[in-house]
């Protein structure tokens, strides 16, 4: 599926254009170099009040902490298996202390505007879903998180849309991974029913690879993971890196993304080197 000839590219695209977190992550899971080398890398990012920001979310450049920061920081230490520790306590020290009187996580938006950012991350909302999810998914859920992320829950997805697209991720992590969820199984099974049908509708993004924690599932089954897996590998462009037309303006997403890929291609046993 995946050539010698092609890792090996995707690893010197990665390491001339991927930022120094990208580089460690990629050495951790191919080079055998420390998972404490990606958490101090990590580190970096979160700021003395426990929340992270500066460019965590590639387009999204504000140094103050967001809930979307949060998010991406929290990925990362999924990915790692990291549920304890000062990085990870001081995070949700910053979720507690951050969250609004309905429990969101809103970004700082005077600040937001006085650094390069996409006009899309003006505004945020309902981040605290897709935070409560990742926590779930850590075992390491908070009552006072999965409260007030259920209340905004049903204020967003009731009713469940019959359909939905990449940027409903928060309600997968939510519903399949969330504390207290019960009460919600008609709207997991409507997820479950509309999921096939995303994937094929924004196959373009491939939403199973890039920002790997977002849609995985252990439901997904095997042949699904196989041809998802073909067709990202075949985004594979001639300098090593992913490509997606859609958003050839944002180039810098574009080592994260193959990294991601080399990842979610590793942990589900789907490289074979040739």
């Amino acid at each position: 599926m995946l050539t010698t000839e092609q890792f090996e590219k995707a690893k010197q695209f990665i390491y001339r254009n991927g930022d120094l977190l990208t580089r460690k992550r990629f050495a951790y899971h191919f080079e055998k170099a420390s998972k404490q080398a990606v958490l101090d890398a990590l580190a970096c990012y979160q700021n003395d009040d426990g929340g992270f920001g500066h460019g965590l979310e590639l387009d999204f450049m504000c140094p103050a902490s967001s809930g979307i920061c949060m998010e991406m920081a929290l990925g990362y230490l999924l990915e790692l298996e990291i549920h304890d520790g000062p990085v990870f306590e001081n995070a949700i020290k910053w979720i507690l202390t951050n969250q609004t009187k309905n429990g969101d996580l809103p970004h700082p938006t005077d600040n937001v505007k006085a650094y390069p950012h996409g006009n899309w991350w003006e505004e945020d909302s309902d981040r605290i879903i897709s935070i409560a999810g990742l926590l779930g998914k850590m075992k390491r859920s908070h009552p006072d998180i999965d409260t007030r992320a259920a209340a905004i829950f049903g204020e967003t997805y009731i009713p469940f849309p019959e359909e939905i697209g990449t940027y409903a991720y928060p309600a997968a992590l939510y519903l399949r991974y969330a504390e207290g969820t019960e009460k919600y199984s008609a709207q997991l099974e409507q997820l479950e029913t509309a999921f096939p049908k995303m994937l094929k509708k924004e196959a373009w993004h491939h939403p199973l690879f890039f920002c790997h924690n977002r849609w995985d599932s252990e439901e997904i089954p095997p042949s699904t993971w196989q041809s998802e897996a073909q067709r990202v590998v075949a985004t594979l462009q001639e300098d090593g890196g992913i490509l997606i037309e859609q958003y050839a303006q944002l180039p810098w997403w574009r080592p994260l993304w193959t990294l991601d890929m080399l990842i979610t291609l590793k942990r589900k046993q789907l490289i074979k080197i040739q």
